[in-house]
């Protein structure tokens, strides 16, 4: 196994610039909206040059951009592992399923700022779009691939894995960016395990091998 090569100082030094310009505009952003910052108010927040930004980024646009796709990532390194455990199908969807609670404790600032600000209010046409989309077919596939490993060990219906990890995707996204958007009020812990039952009621066999009724 070849292992990658360390990064130098240099683009460690870099990589942590930039985080630290994301996360001065992620307080920006979440404090005032976005098109109430400007570049020269996130450069000062960082403590660097307002053209110190721009070999970075290449517009505030840009900047958000990659904020959300930081925040994306970094959501996906949350829930993503629980589909490579060394439990059953189940115990992975279901680990996965509660893991989002984490992922919303972490990102809460982060979800507010993508429901309120990237669908279609600063960065209209496709590049969110695609981007959601790309990000969406990932969790999808391994979705599908872990309902779809239960199927053929009969722990679980014969349904389509496809169409069942769609419809789970989609719950937990109402649901988090619910939580994300009202906290205080928002049970995530509890809607989570509801959207649990509500899954495996249908997935699930029963002892008898017949669908769990």
């Amino acid at each position: 196994m070849t292992l990658a090569p360390k990064p130098s100082r240099k683009d460690r030094e870099r990589q942590r610039h930039r985080q630290e310009i994301l996360s001065a505009a992620l307080r920006l952003f979440a404090e005032k909206g976005f098109h109430s910052v400007s570049m020269q108010e996130i450069a000062a927040a960082a403590e660097f040059a307002t053209g110190t930004l721009y070999n970075f980024f290449s517009s505030k646009e840009d900047l958000f951009f990659e904020l959300l796709v930081a925040t994306a990532e970094q959501g996906l390194g949350t829930v993503l592992p629980a589909l490579d455990d060394p439990g059953d199908e189940r115990h992975r969807l279901s680990l996965f399923i509660r893991l989002h609670a984490r992922m919303v404790h972490e990102q809460a600032t982060a979800l507010r700022l993508y429901m309120l600000e990237s669908r279609g209010r600063c960065l209209p046409g496709p590049r969110v779009e695609a981007k959601k989309k790309e990000i969406d077919e990932r969790i999808n596939l391994r979705l599908s691939a872990v309902i779809a490993a239960g199927v053929r060990k009969g722990h679980f219906n014969n349904i389509d894995p496809v169409i069942a990890a769609k419809c789970l995707s989609a719950a937990l996204e109402t649901l988090i960016l619910a939580a994300a958007k009202d906290p205080q009020t928002a049970d995530l812990d509890a809607d989570l395990k509801k959207v649990e039952a509500v899954f495996f009621k249908g997935l699930l066999k029963s002892s008898g091998g017949k669908r769990d009724t």
